[in-house]
């Protein structure tokens, strides 16, 4: 029998039954709203599921996320911590009071300043030569002795034709810390004395460079000289005590 013919002689089966119409209609609609509901439950459950996956991404990423923020900040606030401090550091060891110099004045000021300087580099030189444990470092030496006494004796020519007195024995500040680096011995030797050659040409070179304004010719020229062999010294330190780290 067709599919059509069969739905009509059902419903009209079931309409000459009015109790049977509404039995089927009543468990349609409930089926129907059944139906409804679990859909909605599975709908609602299933967006759930992804929130609450969702807030668990979020409890994990964040406090990363958190650290890495803080890290990023703890990094710059070292990093400009340590830039403050290394630029504070080269500004302590390249500031000389040179202003009298820089006026075109202020010789004394300047040929005591290169005497005690020279003094010192003699001194640290001859006792490199003997306790220095690695044979750059002694070379090294060596070349302070000669090039710094010849130099000594020359800003003596110096200090004698402008009838001025320079100093030719060495301050009781920087005795001391001959005194104390006497103590030491071989690789920590090496590396204090070349350590101490850069920070000391630094102030040198500030202190010829300024010098080459001088308002006396004498002291232009001789700066300028002197400048060119401090120049050549500040090189080699600091190549040597890169080395020796």
């Amino acid at each position: 029998m067709p599919k059509r013919l069969k739905l009509r002689r059902n419903l009209k089966y079931l309409l000459q039954f009015p109790f049977l119409t509404t039995l089927f209609v009543r468990n349609l609609v409930q089926s129907i709203l059944t139906i409804r509901k679990h859909f909605q439950v599975l709908t609602v459950g299933i967006l759930t599921n992804h929130l609450n996956a969702k807030i668990m991404k979020t409890r994990i990423l964040l406090p990363a996320v958190l650290c890495c923020l803080l890290s990023l900040n703890a990094c710059r606030n070292t990093e400009n911590s340590t830039s403050s401090t290394l630029a504070d550091s080269s500004l302590e060891q390249t500031m000389t009071d040179t202003t009298a110099v820089n006026r075109g004045e202020g010789m004394q000021f300047f040929l005591e300043k290169a005497a005690n300087a020279g003094n010192m580099e003699v001194e640290l030189g001859k006792m490199a030569t003997s306790k220095a444990s690695n044979v750059r470092v002694k070379k090294f030496a060596e070349k302070m002795v000669k090039d710094h006494t010849k130099t000594n004796d020359n800003l003596k020519k110096l200090a004698d034709k402008k009838k001025l007195t320079i100093p030719t024995s060495i301050p009781e500040a920087d005795q001391n810390h001959i005194n104390e680096m006497a103590k030491l011995s071989g690789a920590q030797f090496d590396k204090h004395y070349m350590d101490m050659m850069v920070k000391d040409h630094i102030k040198a070179l500030d202190l010829f460079k300024s010098a080459t304004t001088s308002g006396d010719i004498d002291v232009r020229r001789f700066a300028a000289k002197t400048l060119r062999m401090i120049e050549g010294h500040y090189k080699l330190a600091t190549d040597l005590s890169f080395d020796l780290k």
